[in-house]
């Protein structure tokens, strides 16, 4: 596994647009994401095995039949879970959606992978669904010499409690038509029944081209909404079969609908089958138009093409070029201008996620229609490019003529996009540009986003903007991170990782009262020289790996503790840090009091440390309170950390029931009203030992710092003037004796 690993990482350095791309190709709607299964669903999905799927027939690109076969991307997307819980599907056919509930209900499927009805309609049926896997854009159809101005007849399928929604789109005194099918819409455009219909845009686009009767009619015009689809299963609370389904489903976007269109290529195949058959007596009979009929067919499929290129290029929902298009028309310019300078920039809107999420989608769109007004606003049409890559990140493609002129105009242009959203949001949210210069005579536009991309990377969670160049020096660090992924990747925590000990101390007696365990890294390809955490905890927080290295430490606290109890000796109670990521999880309370339970230590000598930032910031907050609680309950106790270092109130003591408050060394370096900082401290003091919580300083260095600390009532310190982190055996003897002063 270590060389595949190695293999792997040598493959990213020397393809670094190559990671990039399979993502976007694969997993476009999976980035930033961490997939994670309770027990519970693990347990359901070793059980069930195989899940019975229903379908519908006629709903292409989404789910159809050809030849008697089930194809398309709701099957796509399934198959996809497959890959990743190992779950197995098996389709059955199914007529229309009131069969279907019924099959849902009754139990002879567990799924329905196609559905178009409205959240609360399958509510009001006892159907639950899934969040929205695929948007589907909506058009109007009408015949190519009809007038747009006025629509008397409008015809619609129904779907749910969706027809106010449909009559918002017409005028009041126009007439609804509701039909069984998209194809029945259709024809009754095309046989005067309506004046027009409103479709989905990608059926409608095949519907169009493969039934020559429908010949005479257009797609006149993309409305703003869109048609959204789900999967539904039984509303069953006491199934986690949604749950999974929410967790793992993709999102299926405009580019992989357009690519699967384009390789399936049924435009073609069905266009000739559907006039074989149609007008197969008229060929045998009247041989002579025959000629004339392939040439109309040939025209027709041509004409279609277009028009599917044209979706490909573009993003649906800000009517924008995507990045597709972005790159077509940088090989162009780069191959016909190579005396001019070009630059890509990749953009982030920081802060995006955060706010869609707190205000919801429509409140997100807004603010990137205004990005997308401003970058129109401030670039060459003619000669110069903008697109959206995907969620809140655009493309740029600038000419330059110097990189100071370069830089400038980028952080305008940061400053001016932050300002406008503002204005509208009334919020802060920093712009990040990775930039990437190409060099004259070059054209392989993807490697160069790619290098963008990187530099972008780097930026991530900024709170302010900032532009990065790559060039040497960053491609130099980027050498050095993939050289630490690479060790990272195979290293074993157990072997390779240590825990030290930095004592917490009585300040009258300088007896040790206590300790906090602290994890290193002792690199293997220098001699084991032991690393801080600011080498190996932020790889290990990205790939989820962190919740294993603090475990580690608290077995390694653990196995201390029980060894000098049953030699009799003196302990002390020893606190261990834990990622945000263990409280969003259901089962941590159990698994840290099972590790407690295996080496039979008493509660009161574990401590769980909590950063004050993870209950007053954490989007899921709920949980995270659900699960401090349940640790109290336990009778675990509970440290607040770095109390003070960020947006500190009183309420901190209410949500989170600590035993033990560590006071922030920014507390004690405060020197500018000293009456005043003694008097807020003595406060703090009072208030935590009316609460029988006791008061850590931490980041004691000197013999000011143990004076203050005297003053306000508080006699626990942690810092360098009593001890710097050690290793197991010097805090063992440092536990065993007396400290020095």
């Amino acid at each position: 596994m270590r060389e595949l690993n190695q293999g792997i990482a040598d493959i990213k350095m020397k393809r670094p647009d190559l990671e990039n791309e399979l993502i976007t190709k694969y997993y476009d709607s999976r980035l930033d994401q961490t997939i994670l299964l309770s027990q519970d669903e693990k347990y359901y999905i070793e059980e069930k095995k195989t899940i019975t799927v229903g379908y519908f027939d006629g709903y292409y690109p989404f789910s159809y039949e050809n030849e008697g076969v089930y194809h398309g991307l709701a099957k796509q997307v399934l198959d996809e879970v497959s890959v990743l819980t190992g779950l197995t599907f098996e389709y059955v056919r199914l007529e229309n959606m009131d069969e279907a509930k019924q099959a849902l209900l009754d139990g002879r499927i567990d799924i329905l992978d196609y559905c178009g009805d409205t959240p609360k309609s399958m509510r009001n049926d006892g159907i639950a669904v899934t969040k929205t896997y695929a948007k589907v854009p909506h058009v109007i159809i009408m015949k190519r010499d009809s007038a747009t101005n006025e629509i008397k007849a409008l015809a619609a399928v129904k779907y749910g409690d969706n027809e106010e929604n449909i009559a918002a789109l017409v005028n009041e005194d126009a007439q609804i038509l509701v039909f069984d099918s998209q194809l029945d819409c259709l024809y009754a455009v095309n046989e005067g029944k309506a004046d027009a219909a409103i479709c989905d845009g990608y059926l409608s686009e095949y519907l169009l081209g493969s039934n020559l009767r429908l010949n005479k009619l257009e797609i006149r015009s993309v409305l703003n909404d869109a048609h959204v689809i789900y999967m539904a299963v039984k509303d069953d609370a006491d199934s986690p079969l949604l749950s999974i389904l929410n967790k793992e489903l993709i999102e299926v976007t405009d580019k992989m609908v357009n690519d699967y269109m384009l390789k399936d290529n049924l435009f073609a195949r069905n266009s000739v089958e559907s006039f074989i058959r149609s007008h197969s007596v008229l060929i045998i009979v009247i041989v002579i138009l025959i000629a004339a009929s392939i040439v109309l067919v040939m025209l027709h499929m041509l004409r279609d093409s277009r028009r599917i290129q044209k979706l490909m290029y573009k993003d649906a929902e800000l009517n924008i070029w995507n990045l597709n298009y972005l790159k077509y028309r940088a090989q162009q310019r780069l191959a016909a201008d190579r005396n001019q300078k070009y630059a890509v920039v990749y953009m982030d809107i920081c802060q995006f996620r955060r706010y869609n999420t707190l205000y919801g989608w429509h409140a997100g769109q807004k603010i990137l229609e205004l990005m997308v007004c401003v970058l129109a606003e401030n670039t060459d049409s003619e000669k110069e490019q903008y697109a959206r890559s995907q969620g809140d990140h655009f493309v740029l493609f600038v000419r330059y003529d110097s990189l100071p002129q370069l830089e400038t105009r980028l952080a305008a242009l940061e400053d001016k996009i932050t300002q406008r959203i503002y204005e509208m949001a009334d919020m802060r949210m920093p712009i990040t540009m990775g930039v990437c210069c190409i060099p004259p005579g070059s054209d392989d536009i993807q490697v160069f986003i790619s290098y963008a991309i990187q530099a972008s990377d780097l930026l991530k969670n900024s709170y302010s903007n900032e532009i990065r160049i790559y060039d040497e020096n960053l491609r130099v660090q980027l050498k050095e991170n993939h050289d630490r992924e690479k060790l990272l990747e195979s290293v074993d925590i157990n072997k390779d990782f240590v825990a030290f000990y930095q004592p917490k101390v009585d300040i009258r007696s300088e007896q040790i009262v206590g300790a906090e365990a602290l994890v290193r890294f002792k690199d293997p390809t220098d001699n084991g020289a032991i690393k801080a955490p600011g080498y190996f905890v932020p790889y290990f927080e990205q790939t989820g790996r962190i919740t294993e290295i603090d475990f580690f430490v608290m077995e390694c606290a653990c196995k201390l503790l029980r060894r000098r109890m049953d030699a009799g000796k003196r302990v002390v109670p020893i606190s261990c840090n834990f990622s945000r990521i263990h409280f969003t999880k259901e089962n941590f309370p159990d698994q840290f009091e099972a590790v407690m339970d295996k080496y039979q230590i008493p509660k009161e000598y574990i401590e769980v440390e909590i950063t004050e930032t993870l209950v007053v910031e954490e989007l899921q907050q709920h949980k995270v309170k659900e699960t401090v609680e349940i640790l109290r309950k336990k009778g675990i106790r509970l440290s607040i950390d770095d109390f003070g270092s960020g947006y500190s109130s009183l309420g901190v003591f209410e949500q989170i029931p600590a035993s033990v408050i560590k006071l922030d060394r920014s507390f004690l370096l405060n020197n500018e009203n000293r009456v005043r900082q003694v008097k807020i401290m003595k406060n703090i003091v009072n208030l935590a030992q009316d609460l029988d919580a006791q008061v850590v300083c931490e980041g004691v260095e000197n013999e000011n710092d143990t004076e203050l600390m005297m003053e306000i009532g508080a006699y626990v310190a942690q810092g360098y003037r009593y001890s710097k982190p050690v290793p197991e055996e010097v805090f063992e003897e440092k536990l065993d004796r007396k400290m020095d002063a």
